[in-house]
């Protein structure tokens, strides 16, 4: 349930990679690919961007996992700019199965990954959350440490830092995994880094 234990590994980058655009996207989508297929429940995306000083989220309708939502995603207010307004990239989140099928008595997630951005926070600029369930990680390490390889070959100038936790830890706060904000992605990053393989 939601006190299953999570493999999470951190890929942080303090510069400004421009990770949410197709043309820097689509050389990681490869590798989150290979993660992502480590589920066998289909994946969705959900993405959260807005126009600068509007008080709402841009629609981008239902998404399943593939090239073509991956495109989407990282294009479509963006090939369509609305002159005189800047476009703003909070996050993508990426869930297998979907988010929809959870609730109270329901289990958590095999594949979670999040596409962060925090403008104002120089030491997290962009990054990649990505957790998986125990079991699925003990089962493919040599596939996960590829991908995970990979990914920070492809972030410049990244650092990969890991940890385990329960979906939620605690029974009084709400602070599931998705909700992880930058205080505790900053404690991940400096007091867990590793050296892959």
């Amino acid at each position: 349930m939601f006190f299953r234990r999570y493999q999470i590994w951190v890929i942080n980058t303090p510069s400004e990679a421009l990770l949410y655009t197709w043309e820097k996207w689509k050389t990681l989508l490869p590798f989150v690919d290979a993660i992502v297929n480590l589920s066998v429940k289909p994946a969705f995306i959900r993405t959260a961007q807005s126009y600068e000083t509007e008080n709402r989220l841009l629609g981008f309708g239902r998404m399943k996992w593939s090239e073509e939502n991956n495109h989407k995603w990282t294009t479509k207010h963006r090939k369509n700019a609305v002159p005189g307004k800047k476009l703003t990239f909070f996050n993508t989140e990426i869930w297998a199965p979907d988010w929809t099928t959870f609730n109270g008595s329901t289990p958590s997630p095999d594949v979670y990954i999040r596409l962060y951005q925090y403008e104002n926070i120089d030491f997290l600029r962009e990054g990649l959350i990505i957790a998986l369930r125990r079991s699925i990680e003990k089962d493919n390490r040599l596939v996960i440490n590829s991908a995970l390889k990979d990914l920070q070959r492809n972030i410049p100038g990244s650092s990969i830092s890991t940890t385990t936790r329960t979906w939620t830890p605690w029974f009084r706060f709400l602070n599931n995994i998705e909700d992880m904000g930058p205080w505790e992605l900053t404690k991940i990053v400096t007091k867990y880094p590793i050296s892959l393989p």
